[in-house]
Order: C-alpha cells, then sequence, then structure tokens
C-alpha cells in the first residue's frame, strides 16, 4: 500500500486540472457549434484555442487521475466499479478531443478564412462538430462518474 500523501496532492491535482479541461471542451464544442449556427467564422478560432488547452490540461488529468487509481483516493469495492468506467470513459474522451487537435493541426483549421469548413465543404465539417459535441458529452459523463468516486454521490 502507498504512503500517505498529507497534502492530496494528486486529488487536488487531478481536480484542478480536470475543471479547465471540462469547461475549454465544453467551450470549444459551444464555439464551433455557433460559429455554424451563426455565421460567426471567427469563434472558430476560439473554439480551436480552447481545444488547444482542454487537451493540454487533459494530460495531468488523466495522469493524475490513473495515478490516483493506484490507491491514493482509497476507493473500496464498491467505488472501485465506478472508478473503472470513470477512467475509462476519460481516457474515451481525452483520446477523442486529442484527435480532433490532431485533425485540426493537420487540415490547418485554426479558425481562419481558409477553415475546413470554406475548403472541404459542409460534409467534413459536420462530421466535427458532431464529434466535437460528442467528445465535450463524454468529458461531462466523464465528470458525472467522477463525482461518484469522490462523492459517493
Amino acid at each position: 500500500m502507498p504512503q500517505e500523501d498529507p497534502i492530496k496532492l494528486w486529488q487536488h491535482l487531478h481536480g484542478a486540472t480536470i475543471h479547465f479541461a471540462l469547461a475549454l471542451a465544453l467551450v470549444s464544442a459551444a464555439f464551433d457549434l455557433g460559429s455554424k449556427l451563426f455565421g460567426k467564422k471567427e469563434w472558430r478560432t476560439v473554439g480551436f484555442w480552447s481545444l488547444v488547452v482542454a487537451v493540454a490540461l487533459s494530460v495531468p488529468a488523466v495522469l493524475s487521475g490513473l495515478w490516483g487509481q493506484l490507491g491514493w483516493f482509497k476507493a473500496d469495492k464498491w467505488e472501485a466499479e465506478h472508478l473503472l468506467s470513470h477512467r475509462n470513459v476519460a481516457l474515451a474522451g481525452s483520446s477523442l478531443l486529442l484527435a480532433l487537435l490532431i485533425w485540426r493541426v493537420l487540415t490547418s483549421d485554426f479558425g481562419s478564412s481558409r477553415s475546413m469548413q470554406d475548403r472541404k465543404g459542409q460534409g467534413h465539417y459536420l462530421i466535427y462538430l458532431f464529434l466535437v459535441v460528442l467528445a465535450a458529452a463524454t468529458m461531462g459523463y466523464t465528470g458525472f462518474l467522477g463525482g461518484y468516486v469522490a462523492r459517493g454521490y
């Protein structure tokens, strides 16, 4: 059994970073979707940079969560089931965010006037919008499961 961490560093790091990653994933989805609904191309830039920061912050969130799974959070058997679901959904959501960021970088879609929407037509853009909303929803569900792990409700 690992030695107790008196200041609960991993638990605090996990909680601090995941809330920003989740919020920015939702902001990215909202601005990308809003750019389509309201015709505001400049919102795609906000969506892109929100996605960049969400992915960057999901790295310490996932790593601290995986470290915590090794015993820092002292989960009992009932919570361990939720912990496994929480971990799996978190890995799926974070991986999807990373894949979407890679997609936007490879297509040079930084929200400029030469965005994916303009160059490749509506099909690719609509697929991206569906996936970014799915990623944000997955991150939200991860947080919901995390509430079970941390608080038992």
